[in-house]
């Protein structure tokens, strides 16, 4: 994702002086087409086969996560959100005798309007298990339409987008914050994880995000995605999105 700043004619600052703009305007307004909030949705299966539902819904129970769009047309998001009754307490009580299974799993951008009762709003795909990678903690779904490139390297600075919500009802965009946290010395392990410090943020939860690079030359930015946030041991983490990399970090 590049923004170029055109300089006026005759002069030799650019129009927009970076100094005087405010970090998370720049950032967020280039970066917010790629995000994507998304729903996985599952039923449960009760042992006579009778699909189970819950509340009038097509579904019994779902979770979100927030998913980054790359430019091979590929979404990428955690692989937790395939096991949605993992925290769900509505699932507590038909964890004996009863198989939880994915059924759809819609996409928003996450600046567009969300209705809690209009679901076709929402992109509405299947994500067969035989295509999920089980040896990752991130997926990826492609998604037909082209996004930010990612880094080949581990970068040390950068900028994380975080998005947080003090309500659990993601459907309406006001209750999605985000915040940007400057990144000055990221180290990676050899698994490509970066654990960074998250900031206290009172009754808010944490839904997602990712870390960016950012590329500052004359008149120039540029960002390239270094990595997306996953739960890992119930901490949050920036997972790389380099591949089969095993160098020092």
């Amino acid at each position: 994702m590049v923004i170029n700043i055109i300089p006026l004619s005759g002069q030799d600052k650019p129009v927009v002086d970076l100094s005087l703009v405010s970090q998370e305007n720049i950032e967020y307004s280039a970066l917010k087409s790629l995000f994507f909030l998304i729903r996985q949705e599952y039923i449960i299966t009760a042992r006579n086969g009778e699909k189970i539902t819950r509340g009038g819904n097509e579904y019994f129970g779902k979770a979100y996560a927030i998913g980054i769009l790359t430019d091979d047309l590929r979404l990428w998001f955690p692989k937790s959100i395939r096991y949605p009754w993992k925290n769900d307490v509505n699932f507590n009580d038909y964890q004996s005798g009863y198989i939880p299974e994915c059924t759809f799993t819609r996409f928003k951008g996450i600046e567009e309007p969300f209705f809690i009762s209009n679901d076709s709003l929402y992109l509405k795909r299947f994500l067969l298990n035989n295509l999920i990678d089980t040896n990752n903690i991130l997926i990826n779904y492609v998604f037909g339409q082209r996004g930010i490139k990612t880094s080949d390297t581990f970068p040390h600075t950068g900028s994380i987008i975080l998005f947080h919500t003090a309500d659990q009802n993601l459907e309406k965009t006001e209750n999605i914050q985000y915040s940007i946290i400057t990144i000055d010395a990221a180290k990676w392990n050899s698994d490509g994880i970066y654990e960074f410090k998250v900031p206290y943020l009172g009754s808010q939860q944490i839904i997602g995000g990712a870390f960016f690079q950012r590329i500052i030359s004359l008149a120039r930015i540029e960002w390239v995605l270094a990595g997306v946030l996953v739960s890992v041991n119930n901490k949050w983490v920036v997972k790389s999105i380099v591949h089969n990399e095993s160098s020092e970090r």
